[in-house]
């Protein structure tokens, strides 16, 4: 019988089927009669073509990049190569006996609800140095989650606006903030994972995503939303029960206007009122930006230029892929 050539792993070839006629015979396996009939036979011919090689979109390089940045810069914070995170330690020294400051001073004390300060004392065993390049690393991460290819435009601009807003957003990272963390689970929380929305709940006590599921009648988002956050203030009671009494202690001694540093110009009323109506307008216009932005503008206290790290979830809640995270191309 006839066999058509084998075509070698890993190359494109082209096939071109053509005619030839035949003598009697072949024309009688076909089942046609006479010594004038042809058959017809298919000839493969192979042409090899120029390779197919991967071509990475912007979207996976500002993944791997923001890794790398983060493991980097987190074995430099963990040396004391650069700068102490700030805030990091802040978190990392709040202890289960002295959680809480009697006072809000500038000079440090934990000030967020006591879940993660919970979370970070069950990874105290690790050590610090472990867990600063943990952290940094998934603070980057966050930052990609929140931007995705637009991170070298964010970073650029973050530093560029510098002068003229007196800070940015590759500051919070390197302090160690939490900030981007909470923006990157308000992205996830709209982009279909509710049970993220625990995670800003359970910080600085911004619930604007339970208010995006209820004005789209989103009630099974809803319920995981707030069933992830039930679950995660009876475990941490549970483990550390005089932390919540502590917190509300300390909630209700010092206001609000009582931040020892600036806030912005708003009160806190107002913002949550115009947040709640941005996110319901939102909602019922499938507007996702909406959710970020009333966020930022959500947190109780909120210093001056501190929701732009909140902010930049609005390219993350609208990202769309229209390209593969790799794609094949012809090498020239």
């Amino acid at each position: 019988g006839d066999h058509e050539p084998r075509i070698a792993p890993g190359r494109r070839l082209l096939a071109q089927a053509t005619s030839k006629a035949t003598p009697g015979p072949l024309a009688a396996l076909d089942g046609t009669a006479g010594p004038e009939a042809t058959g017809t036979r298919r000839v493969l011919i192979c042409r090899p073509m120029t390779p197919l090689t991967p071509r990475w979109d912007m979207d996976r390089v500002a993944l791997v990049g923001c890794l790398l940045v983060g493991v980097i810069i987190g074995i430099f914070q963990a040396t004391n190569t650069i700068a102490d995170p700030f805030d990091a330690h802040l978190y990392w020294s709040s202890g289960p006996d002295h959680m809480y400051p009697t006072e809000w001073g500038i000079a440090g004390g934990y000030v967020y609800a006591p879940p993660l300060a919970t979370l970070i004392g069950v990874l105290r065993p690790i050590g610090w140095p472990l867990f600063i390049v943990g952290w940094t690393t998934l603070s980057w991460f966050a930052l990609w989650y929140c931007v995705r290819a637009w991170v070298p435009v964010v970073v650029v601009a973050s530093f560029a606006l510098v002068p003229f807003i007196g800070g940015n957003v590759v500051g919070y990272l390197f302090m160690g903030n939490v900030q981007l963390i909470m923006a990157a689970a308000i992205v996830a929380s709209v982009r279909g994972w509710p049970g993220w929305s625990a995670i800003p709940v359970l910080t600085k006590l911004v619930g604007i995503t339970l208010v995006w599921y209820v004005a789209r009648r989103e009630w099974r988002n809803l319920g995981i939303a707030i069933g992830a956050t039930a679950v995660v203030v009876l475990v941490t009671f549970i483990l550390n029960p005089t932390a919540w009494f502590d917190f509300l202690t300390f909630a209700t001694r010092n206001r609000i206007d009582q931040s020892p540093i600036p806030l912005v110009p708003v009160a806190f009323p107002i913002r949550l009122a115009f947040s709640i109506l941005l996110v319901t307008w939102g909602g019922r216009t499938d507007r996702a930006w909406t959710v970020p932005v009333a966020a930022g503008l959500a947190i109780p206290a909120l210093y001056v230029w501190s929701f732009v790290p909140i902010w930049i979830g609005v390219i993350g809640v609208t990202w769309r892929r229209t390209t593969p995270l790799i794609t094949w191309g012809r090498s020239p």
